[in-house]
């Protein structure tokens, strides 16, 4: 049997495989969704997969009777709790570590059975320095350096580099809610510069380089590198922001490096190929979604992550102080 995987956007943001299979005989397929890291309970997502033909309702897609365990190398094992959704979770509060390589199993009524395997890569990251160059004007963005230290392992390593500022998230009929008002935030991308030249703007420039994904010069959000230059040694990266003024809120930051899993990595390639592709959809073949889960589509992969969240001015702040994620509770004066 032929067929094609394309992606589908979830809401949350989640990527969903779509099979392009013309049979009347499609067999839907357990997808697997689970980024997992050491800052993290352990959380995965689970639906059903569909043919292309099929008229969708992603919300009654998702699998909330499957037994999901996660076991590893070092005497970890644990079945998973059902929280809604599709969303299983650690009751016990269990977290993935790095050094250990993880096994997924599935089992769900009338679905074949998945499994997986991915673990946790070192990190080591020490951050160093953040100042503020100029704080935002009207007409002006406002600059900040970010500083940390890197100690590569041995080994090939890929890394991610996210650069992140909070906005107001709560839109009305009369704009948005400000934090004074009660409102709540989310992260907003970031453009940014860096002092290591060998970012990229998209993680399938790893594997080929002179692939051109997108046309700006600056980095915005999110860049991703080997350590093909430094492999087993140390290094100093200098981040500058560039961020606008927001009349209702300051200058809040969160920045992060992660290790990312083989299996991680070769994941988000075929999804920056995929979101590359919808853009020529007439012109080029299809791409298909990389998957390590065996029996079924998705991805479990291990990444691990530092994260440094300061203001303006350098203090460290908590996403429960700010509202991050709160839902909206005003009238939209609809």
């Amino acid at each position: 049997m032929r067929y094609w995987a394309i992606i589908a956007i979830l809401a949350g943001g989640c990527v969903s495989p779509v099979e392009l299979d013309f049979s009347d005989a499609y067999q839907p397929k357990v997808v697997v969704y689970s980024e997992f890291a050491p800052d993290s309970v352990w959380t995965l997502r689970l639906h059903r997969s569909a043919s292309i033909e099929a008229s969708v309702d992603w919300t009654r897609q998702v699998i909330g009777n499957a037994v999901v365990s996660v076991t590893d190398n070092r005497g970890f094992g644990e079945q998973f709790a059902h929280i809604g959704d599709g969303f299983y979770q650690s009751a016990l509060g269990s977290r993935p570590r790095p050094g250990h390589e993880y096994v997924l199993n599935v089992t769900a009524p009338t679905l074949q059975p998945v499994s997986a395997v991915s673990g946790v890569p070192p990190l080591s990251v020490t951050w160093t320095g953040f100042e503020e160059i100029r704080p935002p004007e009207p007409e002006k963005n406002g600059l900040y350096e970010v500083q940390f230290m890197l100690a590569d392992e041995a080994g090939r390593n890929i890394y991610r580099i996210a650069v992140h500022r909070l906005g107001l998230d709560c839109w009305t009929g009369n704009g948005f809610v400000s934090f004074a008002e009660g409102g709540g935030t989310d992260y907003r991308g970031v453009e940014f510069t860096s002092s290591f030249s060998d970012l990229h703007s998209a993680p399938s420039q790893l594997a080929d380089p002179s692939e051109v994904v997108f046309a700006e010069e600056e980095l915005f959000g999110w860049a991703w590198f080997s350590d093909e230059l430094f492999e087993g040694k140390s290094l100093q990266i200098t981040l500058r922001l560039a961020v606008a003024q927001l009349a209702d809120l300051a200058p809040y930051f969160s920045i992060s490096v992660a290790s990312l899993s083989s299996e991680f990595r070769e994941y988000e390639v075929s999804v920056s190929r995929a979101d590359h592709f919808e853009q020529n959809f007439f012109r080029d073949r299809p791409v298909p979604l990389y998957s390590n889960v065996t029996g079924g589509l998705g991805i479990f992969g291990g990444v691990n992550r530092s994260t440094w969240r300061v203001d303006a001015e350098g203090n460290p702040w908590a996403e429960s102080d700010l509202r991050v994620g709160v839902p909206c509770i005003f009238d939209d004066g609809g």
